[in-house]
This record gives C-alpha cells, structure tokens and sequence, in this order.
C-alpha cells in the first residue's frame, strides 16, 4: 500500500517565490500589501512618458519627442488611422506604413501608385503637399512650431495629416 507523505502544495507567484515568503516580507515591511481584487494582482498604474528635456535648450530650440502620433484623415469627414512614427522619418516610409495601413481600411489606391496625396494644414491653416524628405521635415518643423508651448510642458498633440484618393 503506498503512503501519501506529501506536503500541501504552496501557492507559487509568477516571481517564483511562494506565499509564505511573500507574507513574511509584508510583515518586515519589504513589500506593500497586494491589491484585494479577485486575483491577487496588483492594479496598474498608469505611467506618464518621460519628459522632454528641455534644461539646457536654446529658448528659441523646441523640444521635439522621439516619436510622434500620426492621424491620417481621409473621407468620409471624420475618419482616421493612427500611426506611430520616428521623428525623423523619411518620406519614403512614411509613405509606405501609411500606404500599409490605408490598404487595410481603404481602397486600393496609394501615395506610391499616384492615386493618393499626403497632405498637411500650415500654419495659415492651407493645404501643402508632402511629396519629399524636406516636406516631411517642414510639415513636422510647423507642427512643432504650433504646439511650441504644449512640447515645453511634455504634452505631446498628435500629428494630423490628410490622405486624400485622386
């Protein structure tokens, strides 16, 4: 006849370390108390991005992110997609993860192709055509410049730009 001589399973976190020593360093003050939701986990916090640096900076340099939020807007009024992009990016890629993305929600036509343009509104609110590395660069310099004041408080706006089918 066999003998069950087995100790009682402990309860193992995703640390490895069991419940009885994770009870211990609460009692000693190591650890704060888990949440009491329904599994034990603690609840997440939400983490703001870490801040520009602008200690050092010319007053008249703007602290730009290392990536920014793209909207593309297209037709009908009101619709998007949202990509995420380098700050420095070059017209040719962009193109192309916006031509990636608008494939998934739109037609078949593409900036690549020629049956799509890539557009943004200048500070004089008019329509410009990016259609190089330098327009890339002055449509992010502009918009750099119109949210000046949000960058130096570590509020990143998104970058909008407009798709529109030929």
């Amino acid at each position: 006849m066999l003998q069950q001589n087995r100790a009682p399973r402990q309860h193992i976190d995703q640390n490895g370390q069991d419940q009885a020593h994770y009870q211990r360093q609460q009692q000693n003050g190591q650890v704060e108390p888990r949440s009491a939701n329904n599994y034990g986990v603690a609840p997440l916090t939400v983490m703001k991005a870490p801040p520009v640096p602008t200690q050092g900076l010319p007053d008249d340099e703007i602290p730009y992110p290392s990536q920014l939020k793209v909207k593309i807007y297209f037709d009908p009024p009101g619709s998007h997609v949202t990509i995420v992009v380098p700050i420095i990016i070059k017209h040719r890629s962009l193109i192309d993860r916006i031509d990636s993305k608008m494939a998934k929600v739109h037609t078949n036509a593409s900036i690549s192709k020629g049956t799509a343009r890539l557009r943004y509104k200048d500070q004089d609110d008019d329509f410009v055509t990016i259609g190089s590395d330098e327009d890339v660069q002055l449509a992010i310099e502009d918009w750099g410049q119109v949210h000046e004041e949000k960058l130096r408080d570590n509020i990143i706006s998104d970058f909008e730009l407009h798709w529109q089918q030929i």
